[in-house]
């Protein structure tokens, strides 16, 4: 399985890998810290699965979905961001993400990629709300 984070932040990357690396230690993994280079690894590799914030630098989230929409890539998207509210989580899936995960329910990383793989769609784990 090949996953593709997309985080700006350096340690939150590192601590999804270290993460799902102890559940699965045969994963592949790609980095990106921003929206193109989101855009340009899914142009130069097949992804399995794209873990992918909602804000970053340059271009965002949604602006990733939308590029991931309109270029027919079809990838599962699981968004993970610190955003809880209900417009926020509600346009990801509008513009296509498989399910959405607040970060504070990190613990459940793989469980929802399994889930995405298996074919939910708008999959929200426990831990999305206050």
């Amino acid at each position: 399985m090949r996953i593709l984070i997309a985080d700006d932040h350096p340690a939150i990357r590192n601590g999804i890998k270290s993460l799902l690396l102890s559940v699965c230690p045969t994963l592949e993994f790609g980095e990106a810290g921003n929206g193109s280079e989101v855009i340009r690894w899914l142009a130069e590799s097949n992804w399995t699965v794209l873990v992918l914030d909602v804000d970053m630098p340059g271009c965002s989230g949604f602006e990733v979905l939308e590029h991931i929409r309109d270029q027919g890539l079809g990838i599962p998207v699981l968004m993970f961001s610190f955003h809880k509210e209900e417009q926020i989580i509600s346009r990801a899936f509008e513009l296509g993400a498989a399910g959405y995960l607040t970060k504070d329910g990190g613990g459940l990383l793989m469980t929802a990629i399994r889930r995405i793989l298996a074919g939910e769609r708008n999959l929200r784990l426990p831990g999305n709300r206050d």
